[in-house]
């Protein structure tokens, strides 16, 4: 804690602001009586910024360092946030929600990247695991500061940005700039495709199902009639089962074969999506009880997925491999906002949900047709599951598998 303690503070921060922004800009742009479509095409201009983020952003990282970009890519999220308080338009907010994506991108590439170079063999896995947990915890609590100000003013817009700022002082009071990452190998998505088809499938689906529910579910509760009180436990309840059900799942998975766990978990989507599409006249604790099983199900397809690609690819490329996973879980979370509003613009509130059954009962199908193609990996043979984030590439970093194991000399 003493060699990270400071940037998981400025980090926790950093989500506690996104996750009350983006719940509350889901809220205001239906406030703002944007179509469904219209809020798709934002939603999916996150993602999609928030890719080319992935990517791009270490090339500002190598030219002024970690402490200077994590400056510029606060200054530009904290911009972004602004200017949509200033010019309430579709196409305007299309734009700033993808240089918002591009910012944190980065933001999470130096977090994560700084991570690694602090913490050694023994704390590595320790350090994920922590960071993983306070992701959620922050984001969950961020949900609760949606109530403190109305939906149709700017306070919520300053309210952010103001804790993007603040999220800046804790790194830029160090007085250690951590070296660039090392450099590691590098492997297209088609190769991995060919080592692991699922684990490419699987991230695609994830992204597909959980980028949809994140930006749409706050409009489906409204919908159905929940207060902005109510919405803000109504999400905060989906991040708690994340956080409760991944480890023990992913303990599960690596007792058993993988994918037979992750078919009962995408069964398990299908089943609580359906039920939740005719939610609407059910009492408030059934419907955050479904959401909680929801949230932690949906959740916790992706780490399973990349736990199980794992199995299959060497381990000097598995930094490599979390890239070529996070850009397949990108372009599914780029997707998803956009199929999920156009059923949610002809079904209405439950179209979300129906999206959701459609979307995991596809995946279903495809871990049971995989399942019948190859045989299963035997236990012994199989990475442990470890907690990951589907944030950027530089947090496979922090997963000690990915670092060889030193023997000590005789």
């Amino acid at each position: 804690m003493r060699n990270v303690g400071a940037l998981l503070f400025g980090v926790s921060i950093l989500l506690l602001g996104a996750g009350l922004f983006q719940t509350f800009l889901s809220l205001r742009m239906a406030y703002e009586r944007f179509g469904q479509l219209t809020i798709g095409l934002i939603l999916a201009a996150y993602f999609a910024g928030f890719m080319a983020g992935s990517m791009l952003s270490g090339r500002v990282v190598r030219r002024v360092g970690y402490i200077r970009a994590f400056a510029i890519f606060s200054a530009l999220l904290s911009s972004s946030v602004l200017f949509q308080a200033l010019v309430v338009d579709p196409v305007a907010w299309t734009g700033l929600r993808a240089c918002g994506g591009f910012a944190i991108a980065g933001l999470f590439l130096v977090t994560e990247s700084w991570l690694n170079h602090r913490s050694d063999e023994a704390t590595r896995g320790q350090v994920l695991a922590l960071y993983v947990m306070i992701e959620q915890v922050a984001t969950g609590l961020g949900q609760y500061l949606i109530d403190l100000l109305p939906t149709g003013g700017t306070g919520s817009f300053i309210l952010t940005a103001g804790l993007f700022v603040l999220a800046l002082i804790p790194v830029a009071a160090t007085n250690a700039e951590a070296p660039l990452p090392a450099a590691h190998s590098t492997l297209s998505i088609g190769q991995l495709f060919r080592m692991t088809p699922l684990g490419v499938l699987g991230s695609l689906f994830a992204g597909l199902i959980n980028a949809a529910f994140a930006g749409l579910a706050p409009i489906y509760a409204q919908g159905i009639g929940l207060s902005t009180p109510r919405i803000s436990v109504f999400m905060s309840v989906t991040i708690l089962g994340a956080l409760l059900f991944q480890l023990p799942v992913g303990r599960l998975s690596d007792r058993f074969d993988r994918r037979s766990v992750l078919l009962v978990v995408i069964i398990s989507v299908t089943a609580v999506s359906g039920v939740l599409s005719a939610a609407e006249g059910f009492g408030l604790w059934s419907l955050l009880a479904l959401a909680l099983v929801f949230g932690g199900v949906s959740q916790v397809i992706y780490p399973v997925t990349a736990a199980h690609a794992n199995d299959y690819v060497a381990e000097e490329d598995r930094v490599a491999a979390a890239g070529a996973l996070l850009f397949a879980y990108g372009i599914g979370a780029t997707v998803g906002p956009l199929l999920g509003a156009a059923l949610m613009e002809w079904l209405g509130p439950a179209g979300l949900f129906v999206y959701c059954t459609i979307t995991s009962a596809a995946l279903a199908g495809v871990v049971a047709l995989r399942m019948a193609r190859r045989s299963a990996r035997p236990s012994y043979l199989q990475t442990p599951f470890q907690l990951v984030s589907n944030s950027t590439p530089a947090a496979a970093e922090l997963d000690p598998r990915t670092h060889p194991r030193k023997t000590p000399a005789p």
